[in-house]
């Protein structure tokens, strides 16, 4: 869920409550082609070469990501020179805002690690059946349906980097929780560290988007928003695409150790999540 927070001149006190996206100013009339193609077809290759990791041949793989290099550049280009460019680049101009879509995209990683491998947990290691293993998955979107509207009100009255930072953390702390389950647990030890993931994710996702918006320029929010979709996208995808590269990796004649899978998707999780922190606490310096 995207909350997009913009200040309101004649509505001061409401503005966790109202959203709005800047008038796109341009006159003009056209589709840049040729970032379209370039960059779905690299983020397309770069999507299925992590996902096919274990079953292609390292040569195969290797062009993958090699045509999917030359595929960002040729997009990056293309943006310089576009006349109706598909990713304007004087959007990232913002200090501010860079870093709000880099931490973005590692914490929607880590989250897409998260959703893919707590099912796999909770039923082969765990023994619980799929409709236990939904109502123990229940304290994450509660708990996000819960922080989500204090963190947006929080973040009008203090520094929204700070709060979205201390979510971070809290993330990541939640995912390393998970990462040293013992092999016997209650169900409230599960319980209590996916509520604390959804705390943190609830507490970073509004102010972290608040960032990105309030430091565009406002024909400027339309782009911002079609960026933070794409954020989430890709770094679902691919948080998916390491699960399965975990899975391959630690596949053995007698099938997968479910007790190591355990360790590793969460611990990756979180050392991703470590570093959406380190990118969302590097703009409290608001250098533009």
């Amino acid at each position: 869920m995207a909350l997009l927070y913009q200040h309101s001149a004649r509505y001061p006190r409401y503005n966790t409550f109202f959203c709005f996206l800047g008038k796109d100013s341009e006159k003009g009339k056209g589709f840049d082609w040729l970032g379209a193609i370039s960059s779905a077809t690299a983020l397309g290759l770069t999507v299925i070469a992590v996902d096919q990791i274990g079953h292609w041949d390292n040569k195969t793989l290797i062009s993958c990501i090699f045509v999917a290099i030359i595929l960002f550049i040729i997009f990056i280009k293309a943006q310089h020179h576009a006349k109706y460019p598909l990713l304007p680049l004087d959007i990232f101009h913002s200090r501010i805002y860079s870093f709000a879509v880099i931490s973005s995209i590692l914490i929607f990683i880590a989250q897409g690690i998260a959703l893919v491998s707590l099912p796999f947990i909770l039923q082969h290691t765990y023994g619980y059946s799929v409709l236990e293993s939904a109502f123990m998955f229940t304290p994450w979107p509660i708990a996000v349906a819960c922080c989500a509207p204090l963190a947006g009100i929080l973040s009008n009255r203090f520094n929204p980097t700070k709060i979205s930072s201390i979510g971070a953390m809290l993330f990541c702390l939640g995912l390393s929780s998970l990462a040293f389950l013992s092999e016997t647990v209650s169900t409230i030890n599960i319980l209590w560290r996916v509520a604390i993931c959804g705390v943190g994710y609830g507490l970073f996702i509004p102010p972290n988007n608040r960032e990105m918006f309030i430091n565009v320029k406002h024909n400027r929010t339309v782009i911002a928003s079609g960026m933070l979709s794409t954020a989430r996208t890709t770094g679902q995808s691919i948080g998916a695409a390491i699960v399965m590269v975990i899975i391959i990796s630690l596949e053995g004649d007698k099938g997968i150790d479910f007790k190591q899978f355990v360790f590793y998707a969460f611990s990756c999780a979180s050392f991703i999540a470590l570093f959406s922190f380190i990118a969302s606490i590097s703009r409290i310096h608001k250098i533009k």
